[in-house]
């Protein structure tokens, strides 16, 4: 099994028991390297063709002005890069556009915000979204990759978990709703993880569940301690039957 990484800039072999048998590529522009690797396919002579973003790969073979491997035919290689760099630019300003404008003001937690992606377009979000007149749920995730595809796929994270919110307040039922949405929705190679707190304002209880993601930390001033919020669970969008915790 092929399997484009493309957080690590590479492609994985995989044996049928799930070894990795092989690697190839790294990060950069030279001939064998790769910026965002999305996807593998085979031709029927053995060749193998990795498909990805955010590149600027141009066939030293070809005469200036033949075009090749983008949607409009541009002309030019500084036409090809610019068609990618503009449609980069579309997807951060969508991206950005799906970051809450404003937080809420609580009575018992105070919340802050900050976003620096790693690169211009990523595939990460944060939401505070008022569920009634006591309870917050306060979402963070991930979609793996980086560029158009990402972005589009945290579009359709984004209103997924606001529409089962509405359904259901337990943070394990909500990922389970998603989960299906979003093995329907995205390519068997993309996924997300996610961490999605319900808070009470009242109690002040906390309940949580994780789809895969980094665990959280939860700073308790009465031990002056920092506290791990981790539940290990499967990303979201791998299977439909995945089962997860609160």
């Amino acid at each position: 099994i092929y399997v484009a990484d493309t957080h690590y800039h590479r492609v994985l072999v995989f044996s049928p028991r799930g070894q990795i048998v092989r690697e190839f590529g790294r990060f950069g522009r030279e001939e064998g390297r790769f910026i965002y690797p999305t996807d593998v396919a085979f031709a029927e002579d053995g060749r193998i063709f990795v498909s990805e973003y955010g590149g600027t790969w141009w066939n030293p073979d070809q005469q200036e002005g033949d075009a090749w491997g983008y949607g409009e035919n541009p002309k030019t290689k500084q036409e090809f890069i610019d068609k990618i760099n503009e449609d980069l630019t579309l997807a951060e300003i969508v991206q950005h556009q799906l970051l809450p404008r404003a937080l809420p003001e609580l009575k018992t937690m105070e919340i802050a915000a900050s976003y620096i992606p790693a690169t211009g377009v990523g595939g990460d979000l944060y939401d505070v979204i008022k569920l009634d007149e006591v309870n917050y749920a306060i979402l963070i995730f991930d979609v793996s990759g980086h560029g158009v595809a990402a972005a589009l796929i945290t579009a359709i994270g984004k209103f997924s978990f606001k529409q089962h919110l509405q359904e259901t307040m337990d943070p394990k039922e909500v990922l389970t709703l998603v989960n299906k949405d979003i093995c329907i929705s995205t390519p068997p190679h993309m996924y997300i993880t996610a961490f999605l707190i319900i808070y009470n304002t009242e109690t002040r209880e906390v309940r949580f569940s994780s789809a895969g993601h980094t665990p959280q930390l939860h700073y308790r001033k009465a031990y002056n301690d920092i506290q791990e919020l981790r539940i290990r669970c499967l990303f979201l969008g791998v299977d439909t039957g995945t089962k997860f915790k609160t």
